[in-house]
């Protein structure tokens, strides 16, 4: 959501009496089903990339999406992550900008490791509990041939799982370089 910014949110008199009250326009800035595929991918940083330490070295496995960041001079790195309850940030770095942080002076070797340890103990002293994402109910899920991007079949060698796509943009045909029954699971399948 968008809000337009204002500079007076509310003016009152001495008695606590409301004199003027401003009223934001808000607007749709990104759809809910736009802004779930985007999460799904933020989430692949965590669950296969660059930010899988927050799972194995700092045993986070609460369902959560981030974005390592490094300039190219390793002068700063940062770290920003979210979970459907959560977001928080972290920056590492110089003021001076002559300063590096040198070669392991990564989004993923310094500021990652903040916020992984933060979350963690967040939810563990919290409670909290580990929700997923919510999957709109106008995206579904498909196992996808890589070399085609069609529906995979029993013999496409090289398949993406669970691949996320809004209804009207999801894949419809069965992968045609490698003809053959649809793979079993494959189907595209709403939640």
């Amino acid at each position: 959501v968008r809000v337009e910014p204002v500079s007076i949110i509310r003016v009152e008199d001495r008695y606590g009496n409301i004199l003027y009250e401003s009223h934001s326009r808000r607007t749709e800035a990104l759809n809910s089903s736009t802004a779930y595929i985007m999460t799904n991918m933020l989430q692949d940083v965590i669950d296969r990339g660059t930010g899988g330490s927050v799972r194995w070295r700092f045993q986070f496995h609460a369902p959560a999406a981030g974005k390592t960041g490094t300039t190219n001079d390793y002068t700063d790195a940062w770290f920003i992550g979210f979970t459907p309850l959560l977001t928080a940030g972290v920056w590492v770095g110089l003021d001076d900008q002559a300063l590096k942080l040198g070669a392991q002076g990564t989004g993923t070797g310094t500021a990652l490791p903040f916020w992984a340890d933060f979350m963690k103990t967040l939810y563990d002293s919290l409670g909290l509990p580990k929700e997923n994402f919510r999957q709109p109910p106008d995206v579904v899920t498909a196992d996808v041939c890589i070399d085609s991007g069609e529906l995979a079949t029993n013999f496409c060698p090289n398949v993406a799982r669970n691949e996320v796509f809004r209804i009207k943009d999801r894949p419809t045909t069965s992968c045609h370089l490698h003809p053959g029954a649809l793979r079993r699971g494959s189907k595209v399948t709403a939640f």
